[in-house]
C-alpha cells in the first residue's frame, strides 16, 4: 500500500484515534434467537439395507444470533481520502465469500439500530461501517470504534461490487440440561437366519457423526421377535436387500 503524498496528521491518526465529530455507540452480545425442540421417532415398518429400522430424537437446541455477520458474496472494499486523488488506495482490502466480521458494537441512526462492523480483514484499523440486521449497509457514516468518533468528512468508503451481501451468523447449541437422546438402528443384511443391526449412538457435542456404534446379531430361528432397549421387533421378512417388521411397543 502506497500513500501518493503527505497526509495531514489528523487523518493519519484517524486509523489509529480518529478526528471527527464525537459518536456514542454500544457494545453488543450474544443473544438467544429461540429454543427448537427436536422430538423424532421414525420407523416405516420396513427398511432397506445400510438404513434405519429405527430413528429417536429428543433433544432441546438453542440457537443464537451471534455478533457477527458473513459474508455472502465476495467484494473489494477502499476506504478513500478525498484530498488525493481518484485512485488513491489509503486503505483497501479483499473479502472471500464466508468470511466472517465481529460486531464492535450498535449505533442508532435516525430511529434505526445499525451493526458496526471493520470491513477490512487483517488490518489494524479502528474504521467501521454501519449495517443493518438484515444485511443492509450505509456508506455515508464511517466510525472509529477507538475512540467513538464520526469520521466520515475525512473518508469515504467504496465497494466492488457497490452492493456487498451481509448476514447474520446464527449458531446452534444442544441444551443438555433438558435431556438428550439421539441413536438409530440400521439393517446391514442377513446370513443365514442371523439378522445383523448396526446400532449407533450421536452425542451432543457430535450430531452429524456418531460418537458410539455396536453391531448386532439375532437368530431368528430360535425367535422371531427382537428385542433392542425398550424397543421390541417382530420380523416378518428378511432378506439381503430389505427387512420388514412390526413395532410392539
Amino acid at each position: 500500500m502506497q500513500i501518493k503524498q503527505l497526509l495531514p496528521c489528523c487523518v493519519l491518526s484517524a486509523l489509529v484515534v480518529g478526528c471527527g465529530t464525537t459518536t456514542n455507540f454500544n457494545r453488543v452480545e450474544s443473544q438467544l434467537f429461540n429454543e427448537e425442540h427436536i422430538n423424532e421417532f421414525v420407523q416405516n415398518g420396513s427398511a432397506r439395507v445400510g438404513n434405519p429400522l429405527l430413528r429417536v430424537k429428543d433433544y432441546w437446541v438453542k440457537k443464537y444470533t451471534q455478533p457477527i455477520f458473513e459474508a455472502k458474496n465476495g467484494f473489494k472494499v477502499q476506504f478513500k481520502y478525498p484530498f488525493l486523488d481518484d485512485d488513491n488506495d489509503f486503505m483497501f482490502g479483499a473479502v472471500v465469500t464466508g468470511q466472517r466480521f465481529p460486531v464492535v458494537g450498535t449505533k442508532d441512526v435516525d430511529g434505526i439500530m445499525y451493526n458496526l462492523i471493520k470491513p477490512i480483514p487483517g488490518k489494524n484499523t479502528a474504521l467501521a461501517i454501519l449495517v443493518e440486521d438484515s444485511g443492509n449497509i450505509r456508506t455515508d457514516i464511517i466510525i472509529n470504534v477507538v475512540k467513538s468518533i464520526d469520521i466520515s468528512k475525512s473518508f469515504s468508503v467504496e465497494f466492488t461490487p457497490e452492493k456487498p451481501i451481509f448476514e447474520k451468523y446464527q449458531v446452534e447449541q444442544v441444551n443438555t440440561t433438558k435431556g438428550f437422546i439421539n441413536y438409530e438402528l440400521l439393517y446391514t443384511g442377513i446370513s443365514g437366519n442371523t439378522i445383523r443391526l448396526l446400532y449407533r449412538e450421536y452425542t451432543a457435542d457430535s450430531l452429524a457423526k456418531p460418537a458410539f456404534f455396536q453391531n448386532l446379531q439375532y437368530d431368528l430361528s430360535k425367535d422371531k421377535t427382537i428385542v433392542f432397549k425398550e424397543h421390541e421387533f417382530l420380523i416378518k421378512e428378511a432378506n439381503n436387500n430389505e427387512i420388514q417388521f412390526e413395532m410392539r411397543d
